[in-house]
């Protein structure tokens, strides 16, 4: 039998490829269910129900055998019913008609044009108009850095370690390297 590059590589340990998790396998079947074209529908259906349930069945099983935390579970759970979400609203979306591109920056504008007007016709107390037109002024700003490509040093995102053990899972689990 002929040796494949990827065994020869793993032999001498340059690269290890693991040896799928049948243990996985369920969980991984879920995910790629996803592309199936029962899912693409705008109310849940005997399918969706039961993909639902195949899925938090496989996460049970899973984090009964110690092979998944928890909390990861959890935020894989969420992202699972989000891919769910997803899939249903660009089947949705497709046939019915949607506004007109938002325009932030004219809209926020528009909100500041109006707090003028209203402050200027009314006995608004001056304080809380100078606390709208500030975040007025601070949205304005970060809606320029972030078209700019820029991120403002206060808009630092956090990801809890759940949440990225989750993404790693996710990953690899498709990846089919669980």
């Amino acid at each position: 039998m002929k040796t494949t590059r990827r065994s020869f590589m793993g032999k001498i340990g340059v690269a290890r490829t693991p040896e799928p998790n049948a243990q996985w396998q369920p969980l991984r079947a879920c995910w790629f269910d996803l592309n199936d074209p029962r899912l693409q529908s705008c109310a849940d259906n005997e399918f969706i129900t039961g993909l639902r349930q195949r899925h938090a069945d496989a996460l049970a099983a899973l984090t009964d055998a110690a092979e998944l935390d928890p909390a990861v579970a959890d935020e894989i759970g969420a992202a699972f019913e989000q891919a769910i979400a997803h899939v249903q609203r660009g089947i949705a979306t497709c046939y019915i008609a949607l506004p007109p591109e938002y325009m932030p920056r004219q809209d926020l504008m528009r909100q500041a044009a109006a707090l003028e007007e209203m402050a200027a016709r009314s006995d608004v107390d001056p304080n809380t108009v100078a606390q709208a037109q500030a975040a007025l002024a601070r949205d304005l700003a970060w809606l320029a850095q972030f078209q700019a490509g820029q991120t403002p040093e206060w808009f630092k995102v956090e990801v809890p370690p759940e949440s990225a053990e989750a993404a790693r899972v996710l990953v690899n689990l498709l990846l089919n390297e669980t």
